[in-house]
């Protein structure tokens, strides 16, 4: 344990000593000095901080899954010694490096651009999600917490029996996306996390968690609807984070109380919101809820063209940066998600060059809103 003295300016003694003792003005200097000459140093015990310890076995899973190495002491480590594994282990860690380009460059923005974000804020609220974790965490890396909500089915987590040549290559085939396009399919993810083999959000989340070196403490279930919590650690850190997924409907017909309100509940001094390759599902009037609850419960927002139109946000309030350039989105979804005025405000305002691919088509423009 360690002991530390608490230092006491002599400027704030002697003033104390004054307003508690002045017997008369002749001897407030004597008092003063006397009061110097008897204070004690106070020696203070501070707790060490324990070391957070990660769940070895839901670590190993996910590293073995993820296509990375175990210790030898491992229960898994037999498993890493198969042909299959091997050749699944080189495939992912051609895909991972591939993504690490683009991450690399999401990370060098994160600490120039967003510092004063990340600065500030606890929790990274991120609807219409699916699996992605590595993006928000790559943008936003020392949050306390992670909220992510999608319709995609929670799953269960992964499992020793999966690791076969064949379950492998589906969860190959489910993360092909978000590491080679920085998205994931909707359609494709109706498919990939729905079967027996995938099995959902969690396994798919486990490995990218495992990709970005964290270690997992524990995997619990929510109370507020279908969902998972998951408390991890980043390799060689002791801050411990918490990424919790709701498999939910967020449209203004099924929204679940419940969950309304745990996200009305967030604190909006210290969310940042973050939305991507949402479908452009918050142009409809039927998304109208949810895209309020980010208005009201956000202190900025990193988003695509897909997210909060730009019509929305109240200019008294908000400031914007744009980056890349802005373009009409792709035919899969209507002319009216091309937004004229956001048209309008980047040609006036200018942007700044983005340097990573971030949405749908080209990737090309991402949005920065801040609180004024």
């Amino acid at each position: 344990m360690k002991k530390s003295a608490i230092l006491i300016p002599a400027a704030i003694i002697a003033l104390a000593v004054v307003s508690v003792s002045l017997p008369s003005c002749g001897n407030r200097r004597g008092a003063v000095q006397e009061a110097q000459d008897s204070v004690e140093v106070i020696d203070t015990v501070i707790p060490e901080v324990e070391p957070l310890v990660a769940n070895d076995t839901l670590t190993d899973l996910a590293r073995l899954f993820a296509g990375m190495p175990l210790d030898s002491s491992s229960v898994f480590f037999a498993k890493t010694q198969t042909a299959a594994w091997k050749n699944y282990s080189a495939s992912m860690q051609t895909t991972w490096d591939r993504c690490q380009k683009n991450l690399s460059k999401v990370d060098t923005l994160s600490q120039n651009d967003l510092a004063d974000i990340n600065a500030k804020i606890k929790t990274v609220f991120y609807p219409f999600s699916g699996p992605d974790f590595i993006y928000p965490n790559t943008l936003f890396p020392d949050a306390d917490e992670y909220i992510l909500a999608g319709l995609e089915p929670v799953g269960k987590y992964l499992d020793i029996a999966n690791a076969t040549a064949e379950k492998y290559q589906k969860y190959s085939f489910a993360l092909r996306n978000i590491l080679y396009s920085s998205f994931f399919v909707t359609k494709n993810m109706a498919v990939d996390l729905s079967n027996a083999e995938a099995d959902g959000v969690l396994p798919c989340m486990a490995i990218l968690m495992a990709r970005m070196d964290m270690q997992i403490i524990s995997v619990e279930d929510v109370d507020i609807c279908e969902g998972f919590r998951v408390t991890f650690f980043k390799k060689g850190s002791n801050h411990k984070q918490v990424l919790t997924f709701l498999s939910t409907n967020i449209s203004d017909y099924a929204f679940d109380p419940k969950v309304k309100e745990y996200f009305e509940g967030i604190d909006s001094t210290t969310t940042v919101n973050y939305t991507k390759s949402a479908s452009y599902l918050m142009h409809r009037d039927y998304f109208s809820q949810i895209r309020n609850i980010i208005l009201n419960r956000s202190c900025a927002t990193v988003q695509d063209d897909t997210g909060v139109p730009y019509r929305f946000f109240d200019k008294n309030q908000w400031e914007f940066t744009f980056y890349g350039q802005y373009e009409r989105p792709i035919k899969l979804f209507d002319e009216y998600t091309y937004q004229l005025d956001l048209v309008d405000a980047w040609a006036a305002q200018g942007a700044k060059k983005l340097p990573f691919r971030m949405g749908y088509g080209k990737g090309a423009s991402m949005i920065v809103a801040r609180k004024k």
